[in-house]
């Protein structure tokens, strides 16, 4: 399948599947876009950490590399979208997922090297979006991960603790969004990983979950992203709210805010259902040492000129059931004073993102994931 997409303020808008097949082209925005490049040696396989009596599996999946231009071409950032991934399994269960990025040769990348994992997002192509589900080309379709850099795990057993995972379909194909940013003058290489934990079968007793993109640029336009504002505290409300046509058991909550974010609060019939709260330089990855090139990404530093960035973002979500009819939104918070915002390397502020995907648990019957 190929499909064209441009770059949107180092986002992207993503058009109309045009024909089949996998071969790479490139757009006359400039974003290159590749077919699957991976291979079974880019497939580690890993200890489970969730339910071996069912026999469970992970694997990490190494996608790309991708090229990030230096920070001089459109702040280093640059966006590929990749058509018929590698998937961890089929006709299976993932319970657990995680993004994360590398260099070629396997070492950790993190903005203590200069080197992002802006974002990713995976699309399941085989199953219609609950919120733009008439949406064109692949909006349409069923986004069930992402990560931002803090690289939050989606576990979706919730520690093995919940009977519950998304189901892969073996006619399933998954597609994938990713945006690297790179803070040095020279163009670099990296590879975006994912860490999926699944079980090859499909357990009568385990329930399937289906996922709700929430996105402060409401639901389904193209482009997630909101002006930023300097020195100030200040929110976005995702408007209209999504009305649920469908009812199950919230499992999971997941969040994605850019620096200067302090948290998000996801309603249910606007009342608050989970707050999720931003943490900054939990760890050396998120910590750089301030210099000319890194100053132009950032200015959230201490007073050792330490920049701190966005470490982790923590749900804490009210157990709750969905109703039909119950109309969902989210909220983002910002504090660009006591957390400085990302900056364009014109010293303009880059644009920031507030998004909620909720995971709700539905009858054990797996029919529910027919194309609607």
């Amino acid at each position: 399948m190929v499909c064209f997409i441009k770059v949107l303020n180092g986002f992207l808008s993503i058009f109309t599947a045009v024909s089949a097949g996998v071969q790479a082209k490139k757009t006359n925005a400039g974003a290159p876009y590749s077919a699957n490049i991976i291979n079974d040696t880019n497939v580690v396989h890993l200890d489970p950490q969730y339910f071996p009596k069912y026999h469970s599996e992970r694997v990490k999946i190494s996608y790309g590399p991708y090229t990030a231009p230096s920070n001089t071409n459109n702040s280093g950032m640059w966006s590929y979208f990749d058509v018929n991934i590698t998937m961890p399994c089929s006709d299976c269960v993932i319970t657990w997922m995680r993004g994360g990025l590398e260099y070629p040769n396997g070492t950790y990348a993190n903005s203590n090297t200069g080197m992002w994992l802006h974002h990713v997002v995976i699309f399941n192509g085989g199953r219609a979006s609950t919120t733009c589900g008439t949406s064109a080309g692949w909006l349409s379709r069923d986004r069930f991960f992402a990560s931002g850099n803090e690289r939050t795990p989606v576990d979706l057993c919730v520690n093995g603790t919940q009977k519950a995972g998304y189901y892969l379909k073996s006619n399933d194909y998954l597609a994938m969004v990713v945006e690297l940013m790179n803070e040095t003058p020279d163009p670099r290489e990296a590879v975006v990983t994912i860490t999926y934990e699944y079980i090859s079968s499909v357990p009568q007793t385990f329930k399937p979950v289906t996922s709700i993109w929430l996105d402060i640029d409401s639901n389904c336009t193209s482009n997630s992203e909101m002006p930023a504002m300097a020195n100030s505290s200040f929110e976005y409300s995702m408007e209209p709210p999504w009305t649920a046509d469908f009812s199950g058991e919230i499992n999971l909550i997941w969040g994605h805010l850019h620096d200067g974010g302090t948290h998000l609060e996801v309603l249910k019939n606007d009342n608050i259902l989970s707050e999720c709260v931003a943490a900054y330089g939990e760890s050396p990855g998120y910590i750089e040492m301030a210099s000319d090139e890194s100053m132009n990404m950032s200015m959230s530093m201490d007073m050792d000129m330490e920049m701190v960035h966005i470490s982790s973002i923590t749900c804490n979500p009210k157990q709750s059931f969905l109703n039909i009819g119950d109309e969902l939104s989210v909220q983002a918070f910002y504090n660009t004073t006591d957390y400085s915002p990302m900056l364009n390397s014109d010293g303009t502020l880059a644009p920031i993102m507030g998004i909620s995907i909720l995971y709700v648990a539905t009858s054990s019957e797996w029919f529910y994931y027919d194309e609607k």
